[in-house]
């Protein structure tokens, strides 16, 4: 008897979980349409999403209430396609304009972008910042493609390493041993 009530209380438990978890999700309106490029938190509250709208117009928007509310804050073509934001100010972008590459900064937020780096003579493929100065990005130049480091927030850059064929899409680092 003990061994069945046990059981009707193990199920108990695992149902009541189960159904505890699944209420923790909800689905939330944007006020933009389109594809979600990217989403990123910097704390439970504060985060952004960029959103393909169409081939030539990416929408930055923000929340400061854990998603539940979204604002559109930048959207200036394909300036920023893609970012990165180091904590609730510091951001940096990697973008187009007309026949150019960019690499951008904001420092409120997403509100508005600086172009630090433009350039026709590479194509951009990648970036990712360890902390507010040092970060890296990739670049295809011709007949291969080369990995830069920036220690002064794109300001300048140095070559770290020069490869032939391809171009990697993407970087990134690793924080801390096996949790990213």
């Amino acid at each position: 008897m003990k061994r069945i009530i046990f059981i009707l209380a193990l199920i108990c438990n695992l149902t009541f979980a189960i159904c505890n978890c699944s209420s923790q999700w909800s689905q939330v309106s944007l006020p933009v349409t389109g594809t979600i490029q990217k989403v990123q938190f910097v704390n439970p509250n504060t985060g952004w999403s960029m959103i393909k709208e169409s081939s030539t117009k990416f929408t930055l928007i923000r929340t400061s209430d854990g998603g539940l509310n979204w604002t559109p804050i930048f959207s200036d073509s394909t300036k920023v396609m893609r970012f990165q934001f180091i904590d609730d100010s510091i951001g940096y972008g990697m973008g187009m304009a007309y026949v150019n590459d960019l690499l951008l900064k904001t420092s409120n937020g997403g509100y508005n972008w600086t172009v630090m780096q433009s350039s026709s003579s590479y194509a951009l493929s990648g970036f990712y910042f360890v902390n507010a100065d040092t970060g890296y990005f990739n670049a295809f130049v011709f007949p291969g493609y080369n990995t830069y480091r920036t220690t002064n927030g794109f300001q300048s850059y140095e070559i770290v390493s020069t490869e032939v064929g391809g171009s990697p899409s993407s970087i990134f680092f690793f924080k801390e041993p096996y949790n990213g």
